[in-house]
This record gives structure tokens, sequence and C-alpha cells, in this order.
């Protein structure tokens, strides 16, 4: 097996290296101490730029996951309906943590590898008085494809009283994401794909409706550690500290227990690197990399012969998944692309092209491995179509 792959997966991604050596540091001092606390304001900060909002923005120790299942833990009382988008595994899990947290979801199925319309949102809230939120996933990697976020926000104005949560995990750092422009009052996101940041950190920004809504409730969060108050109290306490100069624990920040959840220093410290690199990079030259990659990767598929699984108007910036006319071994392909080219590529027939492999240097390897790769198992596949088909998108755009 190549002892360095070239990671063109779905995440976790390649770390940047910025951010490697921001985990390479010594961590020198606790996280009750102020140079902990200047660092959670200068990411949040960071955070704030990219997500575009003024909203508070809580990080969270833990999976992307836990963001997602403490907003609707913290949001949603039992019983209470919620419209998740099922449009691909990622709105699935919105599904699944709407019942496991004992709210009630009203899912809309969308058809792989379409995306949903507002006007489908609207009629079921038409129909469903009472839905007090609404949760869709911005761009799902387990099929390609983005959902209209903006429209769905805009659309939502119809409708004063329903939140707005979205799934911006996958999104983040690869295409435009307006958290307040767009109505989101809960928006959940991680470091770990288009950012290269490290797994670990969620992140999670809520609206002053949204935390409304908190404070209105019927009955208690049942959890420290997935409980949006808590953290809240935890991050305000860092802010009040580092505005006084008081030395003081900040872990202790809260009602419900004698000692409260903490932030990693180290996490943070490289999710703070990881974020420096795309805002130094420039936000739209970021996005216009990703786009200009998945159309690459797109376009080569088609040409091998392949079929592209989401619609190319609502085809993602960050991943393609791919349709094979013939029974194809998964395991097959994914292990000799591995071991003979040193190239990982995402379960499913899925490329990725997140954050740094959003570049023909990571592209075009890719694709010809791929080509070369199906041929050794038997499929009839023309040399350097796919190639050619990926290089001839890049020189369109004027670049090597």
């Amino acid at each position: 097996m190549v002892s360095h792959p070239l990671n063109m997966s779905c995440g976790q991604t390649d770390l940047h290296p910025n951010c490697l050596g921001a985990l390479a540091r010594q961590v020198g001092t606790p996280i009750y101490y102020p140079p902990y606390w200047e660092l959670e304001l200068e990411t949040i900060g960071l955070l704030r730029r990219l997500m575009h909002t003024q909203n508070d923005v809580l990080l969270i120790t833990g999976s992307a996951t836990y963001g997602e299942e403490a907003a609707i833990l913290s949001l949603v009382e039992p019983g209470q309906k919620v419209v998740t988008v099922n449009s691909g595994v990622y709105g699935q899990v919105l599904t699944d943590l709407v019942n496991i947290t004992g709210g009630e979801p009203i899912e809309i199925s969308v058809e792989e590898g379409k995306a949903v319309t507002p006007d489908q949102v609207r009629d079921v809230l038409l129909r469903e008085p009472d839905v007090v939120m609404v949760a869709a996933v911005h761009c799902d990697t387990s099929v390609g494809t983005i959902n209209p976020i903006p429209e769905i926000g805009a659309m939502l104005a119809e409708f004063p009283d329903v939140l707005f949560m979205v799934d911006a995990v996958s999104a983040l750092g690869a295409t435009q994401l307006r958290v307040d422009e767009w109505r989101i009052d809960v928006c959940c996101t991680s470091p770990q794909k288009c950012v290269n940041g490290p797994q670990g950190v969620a992140i999670v920004s809520v609206s002053d409706r949204a935390w409304h809504t908190i404070e209105g409730r019927h009955t208690p969060i049942n959890s420290l550690c997935l409980d949006l108050t808590v953290w809240r109290a935890y991050h305000d306490g860092v802010r009040e500290a580092y505005e006084s100069g008081r030395w003081t624990d900040i872990s202790y920040a809260t009602q419900k227990a004698i000692h409260g959840p903490s932030p990693s220093y180290v996490l943070v410290a490289a999710l703070k690197a990881a974020l420096e690199a795309i805002l130094d990079e420039g936000e739209e030259k970021v996005f216009a990399r990703h786009e200009l990659a998945a159309r690459a990767v797109r376009e080569a598929i088609r040409a091998i012969g392949l079929k592209v699984k989401a619609d190319e108007a609502v085809a993602a910036p960050i991943c393609t998944c791919i349709e094979f006319p013939q029974e194809v071994d998964w395991t097959a392909l994914a292990s000799t692309m591995l071991e003979e080219h040193g190239i990982a590529l995402a379960a499913g027939f899925r490329i990725g092209n997140m954050g740094l492999v959003a570049d023909p240097r990571c592209i075009l390897p890719t694709i010809s491995a791929l080509e070369l790769t199906m041929r050794n198992l038997g499929h009839d596949v023309p040399e350097g179509v796919g190639l050619d088909a990926a290089r001839r998108v890049f020189a369109g755009a004027g670049v090597e």
C-alpha cells in the first residue's frame, strides 16, 4: 500500500498544513487562562465572518452530529412537529435525531439526485400549522446534491413562528453560507470537511429567535453536554472573563451540575488556523476552486461513459456520486485505487473534492487512476477520455 495516500474521500479530510502546525504547538496554559480565552473569541470571530452571521456561535466538544443533536434536543420539546428534508443519508440523520429526542418528524422524501423545492416545504407547512421547525441539509455528500437553502429561508418568512435549522457540515468552506441573510436560526457545522480542520468540534450558530424558543420551553432539556444553554453560559463566561481580566475556571459555569463540559484547547487552536487559511486565500477564490474541481470531475465521469447521480442543476461543489451501468465491485475498485495508486475514494462510488484537494493536481491523477483501474478490472474505458475532459474544464477557466 502507498504510504501517503491522496485523500479524495468525503471526510474526514486531510488537515491544512497550518492546522498541523497549530496541533504541534504545546498548550502552555490551561483553558481557564487568558491565552485560551483570546483564542476562543478570535476563532468565533473568524467563524462569524465565514458564516456571515452576528448570531451566537458555540464551539461544542464532539463531532458534527453532537451539535445537531444538541440543537434539536434544545429546541424541540417532546411531541412537537419538525419538517425534515430527507435528500440523502444526512437528511435521514435529521429525521432520526428528531425521533430520538422525542419530537415528531414530518419527512419530505426527495428523489435521489434531486433537491427539495421551497414549494414542497411550503405545502407541508400549510397542511401542518403546528410545525415548530424545518430542518434541511445544505450539501448532502451521500448523493452529491445541494439544497436551495437561501430560497427556503426566504419562503419561511411566510411562517414567522417556524424556525429554520440547517446542516452545513460539508458546505462550510466550499460554498456561500449566509446565515443571517438566509434567515437560518440554527446552523450546525464542523471543521473536518472542506475546512480541512480537526474532527471533534461541533459548531452551532444560534439566532435570537432560537434562544427565545429555548427560554420559553415548558419542559427541561434533559442533558448536560448537549444543552445549548450550558455551552452559551460557558462561552459567555469566557467573554466576561477576558473583558474583565479575572482568572477563573470557566468550566464550572453551569447551574445544572458541579462541573460542565469543557472545550479542547488544541482543537480550537487547529480550527482557528484552518479558518485563517481559507480567509487568507479569499472566500470567493475558495468557492470558485471547489465549483471548478467538481465540474471537472463530473465532466470526466460522463466522458468515461458513467452517470453522475445528481442532476446538474443541483450538483454539489464538493463531491460527485457515480452510477455505473453495470455491476462493479466497489471493494475491488476502492482497494485497487488505494493500494496501487495511493488514492482513497469515498464509500459508495464517490469522489470528494473537499478543501485542499479541489485542485487539478489532485483531480487529474484521480481521474487517470480511475480510468486505469476500471480497465484493469475488465471494464471498457477508452484511455484518456476522462482525463482529457477534466483538463478541458480546467483549461477553459485558465487553470493548469
